[in-house]
């Protein structure tokens, strides 16, 4: 075999090698993502969370590891109040995993009620409003903390509606969240 059929031949095998790497590199860089949140570093969350998304992209790993990326990294730029950043990752994250999950999935309700947040962060409501209308069938779903969370979402923006003189939204907003079982003094901040 000549040497330009061996350099081929690692080639081909080393480029069939890269998605097992990129695979275990971007779990790695999740992994260190996470454990720099809980410790609140967020710069070094941020990015350690790109560093994974990336491995996605040039692993060619598929939209639903890439959406997961993104929805990490999303979050902890939310965190770190990087909010135009966190906008951006979020609503990529959201628009990858709709036709994978589907429009009433979990999956997308996660990514619709941080999306939610950071354009109410912004002071865009407005904007944020039709977020919140599509979180609606999915909000159900959640329990727990994410449910407190979810509803107290549907609480802050009632008030934002309230004062931007849109009360018949405004206590839409409010009995739905109501509707959840959560009062809003067991929200987050309630």
């Amino acid at each position: 075999m000549s040497l330009k059929a061996v350099c081929i031949t690692f080639v081909l095998l080393l480029a069939g090698c890269a998605n097992p790497i990129n695979q275990v590199t971007m779990e790695d860089y999740s992994e260190k993502c996470r454990s720099a949140a809980q410790a609140k570093n967020f710069p070094i969350a941020v990015e350690a969370c790109r560093r994974a998304w990336i491995n996605t992209q040039i692993g060619n790993l598929g939209p639903e590891a890439e959406s997961m990326a993104l929805y990490n990294l999303g979050r902890v730029q939310k965190s770190a109040l990087v909010l135009n950043d966190a906008e951006v990752s979020l609503k990529r994250s959201l628009e990858l995993e709709l036709p994978i999950s589907g429009s009433a999935s979990a999956k997308v309700g996660r990514r619709l009620a941080e999306l939610s947040t950071v354009l109410f962060a912004q002071r865009r409501a407005t904007e944020g409003v039709a977020y919140m209308e599509q979180l609606k069938p999915i909000a159900p779903q959640f329990e727990g903390a994410e449910r407190k969370y979810v509803a107290g979402l549907f609480y802050i923006y009632a008030d934002e509606l309230r004062a931007t003189g849109l009360p018949d939204k405004a206590n839409g907003f409010t009995s739905f969240a109501e509707g959840l079982g959560v009062k809003r003094s067991e929200t987050p901040g309630g």
